[in-house]
């Protein structure tokens, strides 16, 4: 964690200060510039309503767990987002980072190798940030492994899903055949 914290560049904390954002549009650097809300506005309600599923869940698992985070237990660690000194297992930023991954990945799997980099980078982030252990990154990554699992067997996810890819692969101005 020190290691992380204190060979910190400036160009990663800018982009680490930027994805404290909890909202899809970090991904547009790997999706492309269309991939905004004011092109995709049924996207952005779909992710939404993602990420409140998400953090249903990890509010309840950090209630359980209780691990403080890593600028509680040690002070010398200095955070470089505004972050409360709550719990820190799973990483919600990190659940939020894999359920929008997994999914970005199933609408436009042309992408799924950068999105799952950017996913990767996305959590890695909160490292950087002093307010995560990586085992509060790979628990956000299990998290949202199982929460999209769920969500992909529910019919009415489903239809969102289904509708929220066509928006997201047309405003990219791709194909609906090739997402098949």
């Amino acid at each position: 964690m020190l290691a992380a914290v204190n060979s910190r560049t400036d160009a990663e904390i800018k982009h680490v200060q930027a994805d404290d954002q909890k909202i899809v549009f970090r991904f547009a650097d790997v999706m492309g510039p269309n991939f905004r809300s004011e092109s995709l506005p049924f996207a952005t309600k779909f992710f939404q309503h993602v990420y409140a599923d998400g953090n249903a869940a990890t509010v309840a698992a950090k209630a359980y767990f209780k691990r403080q985070r890593p600028f509680v237990v040690d002070p010398d660690i200095k955070i470089i987002v505004v972050q409360a000194p709550d719990f820190s297992y799973p990483s919600n930023h990190s659940t939020f980072a894999y359920e929008a991954g997994i999914l970005l990945a199933a609408m436009v799997p042309e992408k799924a190798a950068a999105i799952f980099e950017r996913a990767d980078d996305y959590g890695h982030n909160r490292v950087i940030a002093g307010v995560h252990f990586p085992t509060d990154i790979g628990a956000g990554r299990i998290s949202a492994s199982v929460i999209d699992n769920a969500l992909l067997h529910d019919a009415h996810f489903l239809t969102d899903f289904e509708r929220a890819k066509a928006e997201v692969r047309a405003a990219l101005g791709l194909n609906a055949a090739s997402s098949q």
